[in-house]
């Protein structure tokens, strides 16, 4: 009996693991803004408790740490800001490139392995000359890029994952509201990386179900992010079992 090649479900595994990390910056963050913003009140109650007399150097101390601590408070009001949007929009970002990687490095992986790769190029519809060039490719940096650059069928981001799948015995049907969450999720992406989060004509028209209007700033939510997170998250075990159950989660040949 031969043993499965693990590697093959190891990007998978470190999306889910890498989503909960992201959840946990976004968590950690919160507190540690709440408690500095609490801190000088905390500050100006130790010191009535405190003889000025007798605690002259700890008085002092506790002054300078209090200025210190505003001055600090000052330099988050970004960040304590519009329900922490802007870290959430950092963090969705970062989600969606987790996601996209996680689809880029697993079909990577396949590739080097030549019966996948021989299948592969012998029936996808790139021109000859490229296909005679990565055929007999071993090279990981020059899979990958063609990986990352692969144009498939598709009316957003989402089918267009779907329908490179389809090549590796990979594709699943993507429930339609989760689809819709994560085509909201990429298209919120896009504005907020190339646009600085001003919403266009191109994002309303690719996700109508976001209601947006052009010219309007994204605010990036704590509940938009836990919809967004959820929504990743249940991509990505859809995408881990699939590659558990895929015709090459075998031994390496």
């Amino acid at each position: 009996m031969t043993k499965p090649d693990n590697r093959f479900i190891t990007p998978a595994c470190n999306f889910i693991t890498d989503l909960g990390n992201q959840l946990m910056i976004a968590t950690h963050i919160e507190r540690s803004t709440i408690a500095l913003k609490n801190t000088p009140i905390l500050l100006e109650t130790a010191k009535k408790l405190l003889n000025s007399n007798e605690h002259i150097t700890l008085i002092k101390q506790i002054n300078y740490l209090q200025q210190d601590t505003i001055g600090i408070i000052d330099l988050t009001q970004n960040i304590l800001a519009n329900d922490y949007s802007k870290t959430n929009s950092q963090i969705l970002v970062s989600m969606w490139n987790a996601l996209l990687t996680t689809v880029e490095d697993t079909l990577t992986l396949l590739l080097l392995r030549t019966n996948v790769r021989h299948d592969f190029f012998n029936e996808v519809n790139i021109k000859q000359s490229r296909k005679d060039k990565l055929i007999n490719e071993t090279d990981e940096d020059e899979l990958r890029q063609f990986v990352t650059t692969w144009k498939t069928p598709g009316k957003n981001k989402i089918e267009y994952i779907e329908s490179q799948l389809a090549y590796f015995d990979l594709a699943f049907d993507t429930p339609a509201d989760l689809k819709s969450k994560l085509i909201e999720m990429h298209q919120i992406r896009n504005c907020i990386v190339h646009r600085a989060g001003v919403v266009d004509k191109k994002t309303i028209d690719n996700a109508p179900s976001l209601k947006f209007e052009i010219g309007q700033t994204i605010l990036v939510s704590k509940d938009m992010l836990l919809k967004y997170y959820d929504a990743a998250g249940q991509y990505g075990k859809l995408f881990l079992t699939n590659v558990l159950t895929c015709k090459h989660f075998e031994a390496k040949k």
